[in-house]
């Protein structure tokens, strides 16, 4: 399924400024904020303590775990606060995730990496008694696009489905069982193109894998306030259908 959207031709994520919270140490009981969120750590496999964002409205439909950009070298869990608060006000519980960064030199590596500690940032996750019932959606946008879909395929026991924010998945990593993934992406996206994510929906659909993908024409790497309008209207919509 492709759908395309002549919009505006740069995407702007509107988020809270960064933050790093790659500190090394215990992991933290989790605490209420100020702001209605609650803070929670998990530990990589490397040892390091990283922190999660959560925010639960009182009758979740599920859990969404969004994941951040940067190229593996920066940002943070908050430059995905805006989605988490769209989604939180459609009644879903969110946790944004910080993960290790560094290595950009060896992609791949750090692609691993991050998925490793989606993974492990999940099962902290489904160890909370009030979100454990809850099915699980991992969003990602850039390098975090880049994690999801990673994290999704090598553990799809764990995942309900995948929303991809100008990122794709290599066709050969794509298995029958794959959670269901909905991409987004731009035409003149030089970082991740678009047609890498084509082939992504190209290989799911050979195994019967539910892929859609939307893309925005002349849209970059970034997001606009109108796409991320639309991307939220689109995912919502496309999440009831896979949820039943």
């Amino acid at each position: 399924m492709l759908l395309s959207l002549a919009l505006a031709s740069t995407w702007l994520i509107a988020a809270g400024g960064c933050r790093s919270t790659q500190d090394r140490g215990q992991v933290r009981p989790t605490r209420p904020t100020s702001t209605g969120s609650t803070q929670l750590s998990y530990r990589t496999a490397s040892g390091r303590v990283m922190g999660i964002t959560i925010r639960r409205p009182p009758a979740a439909r599920g859990l969404v775990v969004l994941v951040h950009g940067g190229g593996f070298v920066g940002g943070s869990r908050a430059d995905m606060d805006t989605w988490a608060g769209l989604l939180t006000a459609d009644g879903y519980a969110t946790a944004t995730i910080d993960y290790r960064l560094g290595g950009a030199q060896n992609r791949e590596r750090a692609l691993e990496r991050a998925a490793q500690d989606t993974v492990a940032a999940l099962v902290q996750l489904r160890a909370q008694p009030t979100l454990s019932p809850l099915s699980v959606v991992l969003w990602g946008y850039s390098a975090g696009a880049l994690t999801v879909l990673r994290a999704a395929g090598e553990f799809p026991d764990r995942v309900r489905a995948v929303v991809s924010l100008a990122g794709y998945e290599q066709p050969a990593r794509i298995r029958r069982g794959h959670p269901a993934m909905l991409l987004f992406n731009g035409t003149a996206d030089r970082a991740e193109p678009v047609m890498l994510a084509a082939a992504t929906c190209r290989a799911a659909h050979a195994v019967s894998v539910d892929c859609a993908q939307v893309t925005y024409s002349g849209a970059t790497h970034t997001i606009s306030p109108a796409q991320m309008a639309d991307i939220h209207r689109r995912a919502l919509i496309w999440l009831t259908r896979i949820s039943g």
